[in-house]
């Protein structure tokens, strides 16, 4: 396996305040951690088709970059239903 497919990218979850989650690129999760990628499986891209345009721009660019590092590609879609346990929600605070 190659060293950047075996790379865990791990974002950390946001809490109240949303300029305070941090991102880190490290070999190896904690408990808190989100992964976008662990064992070789990807986390779904969900966002709202009702969203801005820049959102599924957004998701796309996220789901090539998670692809260009590990090698998974992560599935974009609308529907939360089918996601699966894991899932990365990109999106705007409101729809103006």
């Amino acid at each position: 396996m190659n060293y950047l497919a075996s790379v865990v990218i791990v974002a950390a979850l946001v809490a109240a305040n949303a300029s305070a989650a941090a991102l880190e690129v490290r070999e190896t999760g904690r408990a808190s951690d989100f992964p976008l990628v662990a064992e070789g499986r990807s986390a779904a891209i969900v966002h709202d088709e009702q969203d801005h345009a820049v959102v599924a721009l957004a998701a796309g660019c996220l789901a090539d970059d998670v692809e260009r590092v590990s090698g998974a590609r992560p599935r974009v879609q609308h529907e939360v239903a089918t996601a699966g346990a894991r899932a990365a929600s990109p999106g705007t605070r409101s729809k103006r």
